[in-house]
């Protein structure tokens, strides 16, 4: 499977206001091929371009393995809605892909 990204169905979340900086996790758990674990991570990208993207870290998923990232997220726009997409490489040569989409909504 080495070389090529996979991408699972896309998870709408909670809205966030343009003022909220806070990290937000992208879960490779249910891609992630037992016994691995996310060595790195390879991008991460917003679409369209409005969300700032800051520190990204390799995170503890549910099952206590690193199998999820972090990604802090601020800015946006008022009623758009931005799919952020981040790309990581498993300890195993794995490369999978995972969207979430944000949506901004005032508070």
């Amino acid at each position: 499977m080495s070389g090529t990204f996979i991408t699972p169905q896309i998870p709408v979340l909670t809205a966030k206001a343009p003022y909220d900086e806070a990290q937000w996790l992208l879960d490779f758990s249910n891609v992630i091929p037992s016994g691995d674990t996310i060595a790195s991570i390879a991008s991460v990208l917003c679409n369209p371009i409005g969300l700032t993207i800051g520190a990204t870290t390799i995170a503890t998923g549910k099952s206590g393995a690193s199998l999820a990232i972090g990604v802090v997220l601020s800015g946006g726009t008022v009623g758009a809605q931005y799919t952020v997409t981040a790309e990581i490489t498993t300890v195993a040569g794995d490369q999978f892909a995972r969207s979430i989409i944000v949506p901004v909504q005032a508070r």
